[in-house]
């Protein structure tokens, strides 16, 4: 019996290599800046900050991905509430003529700080998103994207669940 175990170990170990090879592993890190929109009821009343993020992902298994990101979404309020989130993501690629269209979705923790009192609110809640990405290079590539977080914050006057906001950004990702 122990010696049919450290044969399959051994199968398998054998196999790692060209598994590796097979899934054709790509990681990639970067940063975008744009434009943060945090949804009121009235859309005339919206309220738009920059916002910021840095991420850092993988692609394997061809147009599976996995990506993890802290995100500053802005301070609104007239500058008395700051919102900042991390998340993890799936990513779907599709490859077309350079360029790179994905669509993620997953889970972020955010963080709602009230700057006056410094108070917290915490919570989590979904994300998904749309994207582009332009090969400049190998290794160099641009990258376009527009994010949905859904229910970030509290409602002051009601206690519920926050409101939608949706980050546009533009930025690079470089391949290692």
């Amino acid at each position: 019996m122990r010696f049919c175990s450290i044969r399959s170990v051994l199968f398998l170990l054998l196999l790692i290599p060209a598994s590796a090879s097979a899934w054709d592993v790509d990681v990639y890190g970067g940063m975008s800046s744009g434009f943060s929109v945090r949804e009121q009821k009235d859309p005339a009343n919206d309220h738009v900050d920059g916002g910021e993020k840095i991420y850092f992902g993988t692609r394997f298994l061809g147009p599976i991905g996995l990506e993890f990101t802290y995100y500053n979404l802005g301070k609104f309020e007239n500058e008395t509430t700051e919102v900042r989130a991390m998340g993890a993501a799936m990513l779907f690629n599709f490859d077309v003529r350079g360029m790179t269209v994905f669509a993620k979705g997953g889970i972020v923790g955010w963080e709602e700080r009230y700057l006056l009192t410094s108070t917290k609110e915490k919570g989590q809640d979904v994300m998904f998103g749309l994207g582009i990405n332009l090969a400049v290079d190998k290794h160099v590539l641009f990258r376009t994207e527009i994010e949905r977080f859904r229910k970030v914050g509290k409602d002051d006057n009601t206690g519920a669940a926050g409101t939608e906001m949706t980050l546009l950004s533009f930025g690079v990702n470089f391949r290692f």
